[in-house]
């Protein structure tokens, strides 16, 4: 099929041409997408279909070098950084601390995608990583999966991205009525039931796992992450994770006009909830007292 771009306000991103950023487009569409989402398709035919939906609700468009879209965006243009170099392509999408030179060293060392992503894994904030090379297309979140990748087969292609509801709506998926029942219950019986999506077809990625989709749209799954050996003293870990949680909670501080944060009062909320305070701007804490 043929796509043709509907009238809208875009500007090229001034170092990469093959980064788009736009405004969404606001015409009648029978599938409406989530506020936030980010999609990556492969560089075949029966990915225009998706990519007829998607493209005019997105803000950036990432393209394969034939000009089809390969990643497809919607969030603000400070949640999304890109590296600007030929060869492998890095997004990552999402609170991040990394740089376009940052993304940018790391595309010219020309690891594989999966010591790619566990590279730039490194850097401090919750997102997800994309990145392209020759065709096939990596995806992953963090280990501790406070960001997901999931994907499906619609309209006979791979498709992949970062919310379940995003591919839910794609391809007009049913619910899975059983795993609906087991997250009402609120106690899974084990992790595999966790981590299922609310939708039939819809396969999630693992924490500490990518994606790769190659160029005929087949899919594998490799470990970027595995548990470290305890080689740190109890005292040399609580120093590190110190250190880390003070810089993630700084790179969301330093994006936000505003802060707000839960505070139970327990070992997590509280020192999230202290560096938070530490900010410019200070913190919004809010407290649910329970009688």
């Amino acid at each position: 099929m043929t796509i043709t771009a509907p009238e809208m306000t875009e500007s090229d991103h001034a170092d990469n041409p093959t980064i788009t950023v736009r405004s969404v487009d606001q015409q009648d569409n029978s599938i409406i997408l989530p506020q936030a989402f980010a999609i990556a398709v492969p560089d075949t035919a029966e990915a225009d279909n998706v990519i007829s939906i998607a493209a005019p609700q997105a803000t950036m468009i990432a393209r394969h070098a034939s000009g089809r879209p390969w990643l497809m965006v919607r969030m603000p243009q400070a949640y999304v950084t890109a590296s600007t170099v030929p060869g492998t392509r890095i997004v990552a999408v999402g609170t991040c601390s990394a740089s376009v030179e940052d993304l940018n060293r790391i595309a010219r060392r020309g690891a594989s995608l999966s010591e790619t992503a566990a590279e730039v894994m490194r850097f401090d904030g919750s997102f997800t990583v994309y990145a392209l090379r020759d065709a096939t297309i990596l995806a992953c979140g963090p280990a501790m999966q406070t960001h997901r990748v999931f994907h499906a087969r619609i309209f006979g292609t791979t498709i992949v991205s970062d919310r379940a509801d995003t591919l839910a709506a794609l391809g007009r998926l049913p619910l899975d009525t059983a795993a609906v029942t087991r997250s009402l219950l609120g106690s899974q019986p084990n992790f595999d039931d966790a981590q299922q999506p609310m939708w039939k077809g819809i396969t999630p990625v693992y924490g500490g796992h990518c994606l790769t989709v190659d160029a005929s749209a087949s899919t594998s799954t490799h470990a970027w992450w595995r548990r470290p050996s305890p080689r740190l003293s109890r005292s040399e870990g609580a120093a590190l994770l110190r250190e880390r949680l003070q810089a993630a909670v700084a790179v969301r501080s330093q994006q936000h006009r505003d802060l707000a944060c839960d505070l139970s009062g327990g070992l997590d909320s509280t020192p999230v909830c202290y560096y938070a305070s530490t900010a410019p701007q200070g913190v919004t804490a809010s407290h649910v007292l329970q009688r």
